[in-house]
């Protein structure tokens, strides 16, 4: 006789057990730990997605999962990375320093940038903060006014103790220069022991800011310099354009240039290189960011053993290109109204298309009315104009550099030529906003 299931359920206890096997209740707990686990997984990743680099470096020193965690975290960040790395004039003295960059970078760095405030480098000089020095080195007249004895300091590159430190942390290119000041945000990864010491707006003075460009197939670099120059201007400037032009570029390749000049002689030099790659390749509408940066400028290749670290560079060029690389450039007139400004801010925001790997740089006066703190309607300094720009920006990660004579460096085709007829250069500010897949 055939039993029916109804029948079975009927006869006994016994068949409702066989008709409800114990192994398939295990199974059921087993598929529940394993959704429990991935549930915490993903419940990690949500909350590291809104952490900043300092905070998802400090969440990766918990555990081993979270470590994993945050290093899949950080693959999805931007490339193009930011650090603020500790540092006092006794390391540089001594050349030595216990911080290692790359163990908090997320990739292998091709081109390191440091900047570097004026008040670290006359200290590590003269071996004083800034309150104790002469009334004209607090001005920023170095050369000048400065005692004989003490200008044999700035014959050699302040950047070579720098270099010596981190040249062999670093795979390439390391180029530094001198800031009257600089301004960060929370897009800077700030290492944990230098956040218990100082706010992130008041880092400078105890820390180097680096920006590193990653090592990379899809992102070429082309780096140049010059420490002086006998020959006409215009042949080495000739020489310099060559060294950044990148033979047999795709047309799916956007490219940016970023200078930096160390004088005056550098300026001008600076100017002509600008002119003549923007020549060369007047389709491809690029854009050129960069200025008149302070006494110090050194640059080195880390690889090599480079007998003129020591040497001061009057100029540095920096060329980057890679697939679908777009640029946005502005200048703004820092002397102009606050509110026209902020509405100029707001459309240059509108034209800017945020990608995966977006960095935005910002060059400009520190001073513009000093005396005008109390008038809300107008902008007193650099640093109030670069709360405008992270009050519009607040998405893109922008760094300030903030100069005394802020000469800036802008490609002919970035703006109009009305705005290029009023400009005096020294209230201006020029913005670049760089962004790649």
């Amino acid at each position: 006789m055939v039993q029916t299931r109804s029948m079975q359920r009927k006869s006994g206890g016994a068949l409702c057990g066989d008709f409800v096997p114990q192994r398939r209740r295990t199974q059921r707990i087993a598929v529940r730990e394993e959704n429990a686990e991935t549930i915490l997984r993903d419940a990690i990743d949500v909350v590291f997605k809104y952490l900043d680099m300092r905070d998802l470096h400090a969440a990766s020193q918990v555990c081993s999962s979270w470590n994993v965690a945050a290093a899949r975290e950080a693959t999805k960040r931007s490339h193009i990375q930011q650090l603020l790395i500790p540092h006092n004039s006794e390391d540089l003295a001594n050349s030595n320093s216990v911080y290692h960059i790359p163990a908090a970078l997320s990739v292998k760095p091709c081109v390191a940038l440091f900047f570097v405030e004026s008040r670290l480098i006359e200290e590590f000089n003269f071996g004083r903060s800034d309150s104790s020095l002469p009334i004209a080195r607090q001005m920023g007249s170095v050369r000048t006014l400065a005692p004989p004895m003490m200008d044999n300091h700035f014959e050699n590159c302040f950047m070579s103790p720098v270099f010596n430190v981190y040249k062999q942390q670093l795979p390439e290119k390391l180029i530094g220069m001198e800031v009257s000041e600089y301004t960060t945000d929370k897009h800077v990864a700030m290492p944990k022991e230098l956040k218990q010491q100082v706010t992130l707006e008041a880092a400078g003075s105890q820390s180097i800011l680096g920006i590193f460009l990653p090592k990379k197939k899809e992102l070429n670099v082309r780096v140049a310099w010059c420490e002086n120059f006998n020959d006409d201007v215009n042949d080495v400037a000739d020489n310099i354009a060559d060294q950044l032009i990148f033979d047999d570029l795709p047309e799916n390749y956007g490219s940016a240039m970023l200078v930096f000049a160390q004088s005056l002689a550098g300026y001008f030099l600076a100017e002509k290189v600008v002119l003549n790659v923007t020549r060369k390749y007047p389709s491809r509408n690029e854009h050129a960011w960069g200025g008149l940066f302070g006494n110090e400028l050194g640059a080195t290749n880390c690889q090599e053993i480079d007998s003129s670290i020591d040497n001061k560079k009057i100029f540095v060029g920096l060329r980057i290109a890679s697939p679908g690389l777009q640029t946005w450039m502005t200048v703004i007139d820092c002397s102009d109204r606050r509110d026209e400004v902020v509405q100029k801010l707001q459309e240059f925001r509108q034209q800017v298309q945020r990608k995966k790997h977006t960095i935005g740089l910002a060059y400009g006066p520190k001073f513009i009315r000093p005396f005008a703190k109390s008038n809300i309607d107008l902008f007193y300094d650099g640093q109030d104009v670069m709360r405008a720009i992270k009050g519009v920006f607040t998405d893109i990660g922008f760094s300030g550099f903030l100069n005394r004579d802020s000469r800036i460096l802008i490609s002919s085709n970035a703006i109009d030529e009305e705005l290029c007829q009023r400009m005096s250069r020294d209230k201006f500010m020029t913005l670049i906003v760089i962004a790649y897949d």
